[in-house]
């Protein structure tokens, strides 16, 4: 971690201060999603895949730029079947 040089000491005391004053398994949730659980509500139809995108950005500081970064996963419903005829899915004559 880069040093937090433009808080003041009683800021960084502060910040010291609560971050010892957490308990394990406490109410301090930073972000929908840490749980290892979306809650995507019920469909109205059967869905083929979802697509989770996480981004994160900070606001760098005086020794390094900013982070900027994206990323994506796409999870696929093993038991959705698409509602083609089947010389569209490269399985006919």
């Amino acid at each position: 971690m880069i040093p937090h040089a433009q808080h003041t000491d009683d800021e960084i005391q502060e910040m010291v201060r609560w971050v010892y004053s957490l308990e394990p398994d406490s109410a301090v949730i930073v972000s929908p999603g840490f749980v290892n659980s979306v809650d995507i509500g019920t469909p109205k139809k059967t869905i083929s895949h979802i697509q989770l995108v996480a981004n994160y950005q900070d606001g760098g500081s005086r020794w390094a730029p900013p982070i900027d970064v994206s990323q994506s996963v796409t999870l696929r419903n093993p038991s959705w079947k698409p509602n083609l005829p089947m010389k569209y899915l490269g399985r006919c004559c």
